[in-house]
């Protein structure tokens, strides 16, 4: 078909469709999509009853640098609604203060909705500047109600997605922020509950599906059978202490938060975490001192676990109304619903010398032995250990669990780098974001210039197959994805040269390396482009400009016991001098068979004879 053909094509096609418009009253345009029959309706008279609490919930969220009000309770209301109104054989509702059982004929069911928890938490941004990931959680509680009052069962009803949302911000081209991505964010998770609602019902009756009617009664009677009342399997309560014990969280105040949690179901609960959220200032609190989530383990039934959750402030916050959200995760079973503790958060105005901020009295800190005080040392460590990845391939180096504990027994072992001083980011907690942020509150409320801070990396590792840049794999990356979703090792250069310390050390244990959309694949020594380990660490001469900045490579080529700690000789086997201490310059010279320490020789400088143990 020749081009003059097709734009007389493109001309006369529009033509043709603005006549039939002309001439028809109505036009009936075919569906692009694949046909799916309609859903059979639940022969069933449905009444909701809506819980106050849920009807009036709304939460505010930062739109375009603007305050934004998600309407909530509307949503699942107007939600529940609709979707019943599809699936039902009639809907109505009653008020929220309504107690006695309305007068109806069988086959009429009232559903009680009682609100549980409901938020969406943006959890940091991925790919484009305007899309970022959520944290949307929706939890109901279902109570069914037969035509006389009487219960028939009652269910848990919970979503918990994280998603990507869209969200551009203003600009000249635009009046108004764009703000539907969030309520139908609500609107997704309202009828995700809405529909596991709906496959209850026919159970309540003893029905295996649905049976179409043609009137809004049940074509059989009403059984006595009802399903099993679906409870949680476990129950928790929580208690937040501050060393004031008031509730008023201070700059460098000690935190401790209390969960016991009781076996409430008839079978074992093979693993449960404690996980926080709400204001970062808070969480950062407890995950700068304790590694998160917080492993709760094995449950007997009917057993009951407290579990302790250390933390400090930053010495340095703003005034702010602070939220703790503490929910448990279960490998199986049924999870409970999340506690909500409100806690003022505000600089520390009255500082004393002789009567610091410490842990709570009725449970203080526990003392480490030699251990000194957190602000008498200048030692600190970030652990970015890969153990997991949101989008999996075979070939993904996962850092071993045994491999972290030993990690972190080693740093701790040194008397020098205390507990709340080393931080640890695995797994789903390991994000790009995760990162950034870890290293943005080291270097506002922590490191000086006398600062020693060692960086951690151990996890997969990606190269440019044009130019042999290397990339360091967080949670969200993958050897199939985005360079956006990755670290550059340059840039994370370009950072780290930025801190004002006296000197940062880079560990990296990449053992696997691959090249970029390549997933089977994995690079040899010989392998070309080579990857470009130094990165922005050495000038175009082969020096370095930064000589506060030293990059340690484990060698993937060389397999030495423990060599995939590269802090093994902490332990006491670096000592060269059998002065009972080892320096950062024995430490490294102790490795430089196992691994590529740039700039080479730095270390030999007087400046790395730094103690790092006691």
């Amino acid at each position: 078909m020749s081009k003059l053909l097709n734009r007389r094509l493109r001309i006369l096609i529009p033509l043709l469709l603005l006549a039939s418009l002309a001439a028809c009253d109505k036009i009936s345009i075919p569906r692009l999509s694949f046909d799916e029959k309609p859903e059979k309706k639940v022969p069933v008279s449905v009444i909701y009853r809506f819980d106050p609490t849920l009807s009036q919930h709304t939460q505010e969220v930062n739109a375009c640098g603007l305050p934004y009000t998600i309407k909530t309770g509307e949503i699942v209301a107007q939600t529940f609604l609709e979707v019943g109104q599809e699936r039902f054989a009639s809907v109505t509702t009653l008020p929220s203060e309504t107690t006695e059982a309305p007068v109806n004929t069988s086959g009429t069911l009232t559903i009680d909705l009682k609100f549980i928890q409901a938020s969406l938490e943006p959890v940091g941004r991925s790919g484009d500047e305007d899309r970022f990931r959520a944290n949307v959680e929706l939890q109901l509680q279902a109570v069914y109600e037969d035509s006389q009052g009487n219960p028939l069962a009652q269910t848990p009803l919970s979503y918990a997605e994280t998603i990507s949302m869209w969200t551009p911000t203003l600009s000249g081209q635009s009046q108004s922020c764009v703000t539907g991505q969030f309520d139908s964010a609500m609107e997704n998770a309202a009828e995700a509950l809405a529909m596991d609602m709906i496959s209850v019902i026919p159970r309540l009756y003893g029905q295996a599906a649905p049976t179409p009617a043609g009137n809004n009664e049940f074509a059989t009677p009403l059984s006595t059978q009802s399903i099993p009342v679906q409870k949680p399997s476990l129950t928790f309560r929580t208690r937040l202490q501050d060393a004031n014990d008031n509730l008023i969280l201070e700059g460098g105040e000690g935190l401790i938060l209390q969960v016991e949690t009781t076996n409430t179901s008839s079978i074992i609960l093979p693993s449960a975490y404690v996980e926080l959220r709400g204001s970062q200032t808070i969480v950062d609190a407890f995950s700068f001192v304790t590694t998160l989530p917080i492993a709760i383990g094995p449950l007997q039934p009917g057993e009951t676990k407290t579990t302790e959750v250390h933390g400090r402030m930053p010495e340095t916050v703003d005034t702010e109304k602070g939220e703790l959200i503490i929910s448990i995760s279960l490998s199986q079973g049924i999870p409970p619903g999340a506690h909500k503790v409100l806690a003022a958060i505000q600089p520390h105005m009255l500082p004393s010398p002789q009567s610091p901020l410490t842990a709570p009295k009725p449970q203080p800190l526990p003392q480490e032995g030699k251990q000194p005080a957190s602000t008498d040392t200048p030692f600190f460590a970030l652990v970015i250990a890969l153990d997991e990845y949101r989008d999996p391939w075979s070939e993904a180096y996962q850092f071993p669990d045994a491999q972290i504990r030993t990690l972190l027994s080693t740093l701790y072992s040194t008397n020098t780098f205390t507990r709340d001083h080393v931080r640890l980011l695995r797994g789903k907690h390991a994000t790009r974001l995760d990162i950034e942020e870890a290293l943005f509150t080291l270097a506002k409320n922590h490191l000086t210039p006398e600062a020693t801070l060692f960086v951690y990396f151990g996890g997969h590792g990606l190269i440019d197959p044009e130019s042999g840049e290397v990339y360091l794999t967080p949670y969200e990356g993958s050897v199939s994805g985005s360079k956006k979703r990755l670290i550059s090792l340059r840039s994370l250069h370009r950072v780290l040269q930025k801190l004002n310390v006296k000197l940062t050390c880079l560990f990296l244990n990449i053992p696997k390396i691959q090249y970029l959309g390549q997933p089977d694949l994995t690079v040899g020594i010989d392998s070309s482009p080579s990857p470009n380990w130094s990165g922005d660490l050495l000038s175009a001469n082969g020096e370095s400009d930064n000589p506060h900045l030293v990059q340690v490579r484990r060698l993937v080529e060389i397999d030495t016991p423990n060599s995939e700690l590269l802090l093994a000789g902490l332990s006491g086997s670096a000592d060269e001098d059998h002065d009972g201490a080892v320096t950062l310059r024995e430490l490294l010279d102790h490795i430089k068979g196992i691994a590529e320490i740039l700039p080479p020789d730095t270390y030999q400088l007087q400046d790395f004879d730094i103690l790092l143990t006691q």
